[in-house]
């Protein structure tokens, strides 16, 4: 398994590629931050590795 993570352009505030994925898009979690964050902004090969490994990266 892999880590997999994207930092807020705005603000660095560090979210988890899984939560993306299972969100598609959410506000920056970061406080006073409005940036929206989207799993499309992951690396090709980092949702493309989440999406074939959906398993190993599930929330429980």
């Amino acid at each position: 398994m892999r880590i997999i993570t994207l930092s807020c352009p705005d603000c660095g505030t560090v979210v988890a590629g899984n939560v993306l994925e299972s969100r598609r898009e959410m506000k920056c979690p970061g406080l006073d931050c409005e940036a929206v964050l989207r799993f499309s902004d992951l690396a090709d090969d980092d949702r493309e590795h989440i999406l074939a490994n959906r398993d190993k990266y599930r929330m429980e």
